[in-house]
């Protein structure tokens, strides 16, 4: 009898070797997954054009029906400093620097602008000079106080 007994907990036993030995297999995979997925997260993909789906990420689709406008919006500062410039970020990319009085941007619909005055001594005022006729936001003569710090100003809005 007790050989039967024997028999089956060795069974046992090989069973819960096998569990344990599959599970181990899938631990080991999982991880190398998890480090590769996270060697994935520190490679640039910049450099790799964007499809035309990114491109369209956000807008409605009516909006994409018609061609992308742009205009054109001028920003003022009452004062500017060449050794430490104010800097426009447009979508959250750096594209200009107020390193003199005035600034022309050209935006597309729905663009965000924002100044990054973080490097700033003095607190400087910004103030949109003009506007093209097809740009309903913003408005001509709005005003924007930066002091050391980054100032959402507008999401541009055309008009159709």
């Amino acid at each position: 009898m007790s050989s039967r007994i024997d028999e089956r907990y060795r069974s046992y036993i090989s069973k819960w070797e096998k569990v344990g030995f599959r599970l181990k297999r899938v631990l080991i995979i999982l991880f190398l997954a998890t480090v590769f997925i996270q060697f994935l997260k520190f490679l640039t993909i910049e450099e790799l054009p964007p499809s035309s789906a990114i491109k369209l990420e956000g807008k409605a689709i009516i909006d994409n029906l018609f061609g992308f406008t742009e205009g054109v919006i001028t920003l003022k500062a009452d004062r500017y400093d060449r050794e430490l410039p104010l800097k426009i970020l447009i979508n959250g990319v750096e594209k200009f620097t107020f390193d003199k009085q005035s600034i022309t941007l050209v935006v597309n619909e729905a663009d965000i602008i924002e100044v990054d005055g973080i490097n700033s001594f003095d607190k400087i005022n910004i103030t949109v000079q003009s506007v093209s006729d097809n740009i309903s936001i913003p408005n001509e003569g709005f005003s924007y106080q930066i002091n050391r710090n980054l100032v959402y100003l507008f999401r541009a809005k055309m008009r159709f």
